[in-house]
């Protein structure tokens, strides 16, 4: 399995209020018929190992993975 390319398909949205984009990728089929939403734990972002591994094996499958960073890791805090 190789390293994922994070500034290949890393997207940034503005959100509503303006202040902080939210830091998003989608990965597989954009046609997939079924797709999974993959959300970070604690310390870690959108690209932690176990959430690399489990989108490998879903695109894989034709599952589209959409993976997301929480709004207080885009402004660089713990919590």
């Amino acid at each position: 399995m190789s390293e994922p390319d994070h500034e290949a398909e890393e997207h940034l949205t503005a959100i509503a209020d303006g202040e902080v984009p939210l830091q998003w990728r989608y990965d597989g089929d954009v046609t997939a018929d079924r797709v999974v939403v993959l959300a970070h734990g604690a310390g870690t972002d959108m690209y932690a190992p176990v959430l690399n591994v489990l989108m490998t094996k879903l695109t894989d499958a034709g599952i589209g993975v959409f993976r997301f960073n929480y709004r207080y890791k885009s402004l660089g805090r713990r919590t």
